[in-house]
């Protein structure tokens, strides 16, 4: 597994910069190590009989395995259960930025489509539809760019709800899928993305909320990863 960095840590709760490539929960079908593992190999959570804090290993939320970024860990499970409920009420706020393609117009909004599973084939898929889930997220664009001949926008989005996938159908719903993304945006121009970013443009960056145990204002910020970093440094900046 890659290195896992702890940017904030108390006795509590992690919140860790997940790398991408990384798994959070584990499940019959991945082979590989997890955030979860990571996490009971750490020797920090605490010993208990707790059914929920030990099918989830204390992560209180999901990132998708090449999405990089802010995850949280309870340690013990009271923390868990009132993280758990802080999300239910939405009063954890997560802050992404998203790299897509196209001018994103206009430069502040809103996304509110709602989104459901996928059938048959794709049912690990997601897509908007009017028998969905109520999604939100707002956006702002924080740069514009060139390359190659191609527009880009890098936004910073504000979820309001936490559907899987949920910038992503999004994005791609409007007609800006994130760069290098090889579920939601069109097969080719996503081939093409690869070769100069190796994965889907996606980090969470930052999650602020109020302490589960102690009740200070909590707010947290994951650096970009170098991967991510370069990728963006071969585009042109436009004024």
């Amino acid at each position: 597994m890659k290195p896992i960095e702890p940017i904030f840590e108390d006795r509590w709760l992690w919140v860790i910069n997940k790398p991408a490539g990384v798994v959070v929960n584990r499940a019959q079908s991945v082979k590989q190590a997890t955030i979860q593992d990571w996490a009971e190999n750490s020797h920090k959570l605490q010993v208990t009989s707790d059914k929920i804090f030990l099918q989830r290993g204390g992560v209180a939320h999901r990132l998708d395995k090449d999405t990089s970024g802010c995850l949280l860990i309870a340690k013990d499970p009271e923390t868990l259960d009132r993280l758990l409920k802080l999300f239910k009420l939405r009063q954890i706020k997560k802050d992404y930025l998203a790299l897509v393609h196209g001018q994103v117009k206009p430069a502040k909004g809103w996304w509110s489509w709602p989104i459901n599973r996928g059938r048959g084939k794709k049912r690990r898929e997601f897509r908007v539809t009017p028998q969905g889930k109520s999604a939100f997220s707002r956006y702002q664009v924080q740069e514009r760019y060139r390359y190659q001949g191609e527009s880009y926008s890098l936004l910073s989005v504000d979820l309001e709800t936490g559907r899987t996938h949920q910038i992503r159908v999004h994005a791609a719903f409007a007609k800006h899928p994130v760069v290098a993304d090889e579920i939601y945006g069109i097969a080719a121009v996503s081939q093409a993305d690869r070769v100069w970013c190796g994965r889907h443009w996606l980090h969470a960056a930052r999650i602020s909320l109020t302490h589960p145990i102690t009740g200070a204002a909590l707010t947290v910020k994951a650096a970009l990863p170098q991967d991510l970093e370069a990728a963006l440094k071969r585009l042109q900046r436009q004024a």
